[in-house]
């Protein structure tokens, strides 16, 4: 009996799990540190800023494509050894992206690096559940989510300045060694999943099956809607800002924009493990709409918002983003806790898939609109998906009612 009994996670769960937080620092800091660098990419790149807005794309489509594939594929090894070599392929794909001589050749390794990352984040969030109790999966969650939620705080702002400062090829050169250390301080952890009951289907159409459940492809269309609307705004933050700040005051907003991601990712997982999912989602989404709203609507009518009320806006629309990550995948997990490392893979993927869409219609639209009007894309996107949240309860529970459990 004692071994089963140590085999099991405890209830404090394993600290660490805190070091799949590296790796998630550095997977954070290259999928949103383009936003940052993108005026100063595309003039070095002789490209326009809605082709530079295509590495967002090539980055986040490779990640969304792949993720729930890759989950799939890797499915029979140990989650400790997949996230160790894929987050040392995303070290080498950042090393190609330094040296790029080229817009093809960046764009390539930009696809390579989306998918190390797709093969990481999903594999780390579901170590981090099988070295937690139930009771404390949402703070797990949180804590993997703290890693990306902190590269926000630190990795985007120094990686904007030295993008700024030295090339933007230096800036690639830092989140390769961010890798590289998270690489070796998880090959010195040796971490083990003590639970093989998540994940433990068979076989990759097995496997892929969540893809085919109805509730499972309904309870992730909020999370791609956002990822549409959230990033079709940030990609394109620099010129939204630099209508009004110089570059200085642009990476100190960075850094607000940081911390309030950092808050609501920590916020998060609490909600999540005390509301459940669907009322701390429900907030987030109003929250992010009526700040987009207000803030498009202040430059339409020419009210000159200075610095500290920007600072407000770049705060309270990160805190409301991240504080969606853990409830919803704490709601995902629920829904097929069998095939978790897959569901978590195609929730990311799914955010992912809507990032990389947002980025290319924010960029179509800059052709017909000044930058800070993709605000009022960004409301319309958040109040979308909060109704594809409710639309989902529903029809989950009527879906309930209509099968009930047999007894």
């Amino acid at each position: 009996m004692a071994p089963e009994a140590s085999a099991r996670p405890s209830k404090s769960y394993d600290p660490r799990i805190w070091l799949l937080g590296v790796g998630t620092f550095a997977v954070g800091t290259d999928n949103l540190v383009i936003a940052g660098i993108l005026p100063t990419l595309a003039d070095d790149l002789h490209v326009g800023l809605d082709d530079a807005g295509l590495l967002v794309t090539a980055y986040a489509l490779s990640y969304g494509l792949g993720s729930p594939i890759l989950a799939a594929l890797t499915g029979r090894i140990k989650r400790e050894r997949t996230v160790i070599w894929a987050i040392g392929a995303f070290a080498f794909a950042n090393l190609l992206c330094a040296v790029a001589p080229n817009y093809t050749i960046l764009v390539i390794a930009r696809i390579a690096a989306g998918l190390a990352a797709a093969a990481y984040t999903p594999g780390a969030y579901a170590l981090a559940i099988a070295l937690s109790s139930p009771e404390r999966r949402g703070r797990a969650l949180s804590t993997v989510l703290f890693g990306i939620s902190m590269s926000t705080v630190f990795g985007v702002p120094l990686g904007t300045v030295l993008g700024h400062r030295l090339g933007w090829h230096a800036t690639f050169l830092f989140i390769a060694a961010l890798s590289a250390i998270a690489m070796v301080t998880l090959r010195v952890a040796r971490m083990k999943s003590p639970d093989t009951s998540l994940g433990s289907a068979t076989g990759v159409a097995a496997r892929l099956a969540p893809l085919t459940r109805p509730t499972v492809l309904l309870a992730l269309l909020p999370n791609f809607i956002w990822g549409v609307g959230g990033m079709s705004v940030f990609t394109f933050i620099s010129p939204i800002l630099g209508a009004h700040f110089d570059r200085d005051t642009i990476v100190a907003l960075l850094l607000v924009n940081g911390f309030g991601g950092l808050v609501g990712g920590f916020v998060g997982g609490r909600v999540a493990d005390r509301y459940g999912s669907v009322r701390p989602m429900t907030v987030s989404f109003t929250i992010a709409a009526v700040n987009f709203a207000l803030w498009g609507l202040l430059a339409n009518f020419g009210i000159d918002v200075g610095l500290i009320p920007t600072a407000m806006i770049v705060f309270v629309w990160a805190m409301a983003g991240w504080s969606l990550g853990a409830p919803q995948q704490s709601r995902i997990v629920r829904l097929d806790p069998a095939n978790a490392s897959v569901t978590l893979a195609i929730n990311n993927a799914t955010f992912y898939l809507g990032s990389s869409i947002g980025a290319a219609v924010g960029g179509a639209l800059l052709a017909y609109m000044p930058p800070i009007d993709l605000t009022f894309f960004g409301t319309a996107a958040a109040l979308v998906a909060m109704g594809a949240l409710r639309l989902s309860m529903v029809l989950n529970r009527r879906r309930a009612i209509a099968s009930p459990p047999k007894a």
